[in-house]
C-alpha cells in the first residue's frame, strides 16, 4: 500500500472520529486499558485504512506481521513478563518499541508502522 493510499486512510478515520463527535474520541482511547488480551499475546486496535473498520488482533509467534491496509492504534502487550513487542516501518526498521509485558499503549507512528513483530 502506499503512503498516498495510508494518508487518504488517515483522512477516512479524522472524518469518522469528528463525524461522530468528539465524545468518540476519549472512548477511543479507552479501548487499549478495557480490552482482554490473551495470556502470551500482544493485541493491538487496528483501524483498516479504507473503511470505516475497527478491529482487534492477536499476535503470538515471533515472526514479523505484514498490516496491510490495517493502521495500528493502540496496543496491549500481554505476552510472557518482560516480552517487547516492536512496531516497524516499511523497510522494516524498529520505529517503536513497547515496554516488557505487562503494557498497554498507544502506537506512536500509527501511518509509518507496516509491521508488527511481538518478541
Amino acid at each position: 500500500m502506499g503512503i498516498k493510499q495510508r494518508v487518504a486512510g488517515a483522512a477516512v478515520a479524522a472524518a469518522a472520529v469528528l463525524g461522530a463527535g468528539f465524545a468518540a474520541a476519549p472512548a477511543q482511547a479507552q479501548t487499549a486499558a478495557s480490552h482482554s488480551c490473551p495470556y502470551k499475546a500482544i493485541c493491538v486496535h487496528m483501524h483498516h485504512a479504507g473503511a470505516s473498520d475497527w478491529t482487534w488482533k492477536n499476535y503470538w509467534s515471533c515472526d514479523d506481521f505484514y498490516l496491510g491496509s490495517w493502521v495500528p492504534t493502540s496496543y496491549v502487550n500481554h505476552q510472557t513478563h518482560g516480552t517487547k513487542a516492536r512496531f516497524k516501518d516499511r523497510g522494516r526498521h524498529v520505529i517503536q518499541t513497547t515496554p516488557g509485558a505487562y503494557s498497554t499503549g498507544s502506537v506512536k507512528y500509527p501511518y509509518s508502522t507496516y509491521y508488527i513483530r511481538p518478541c
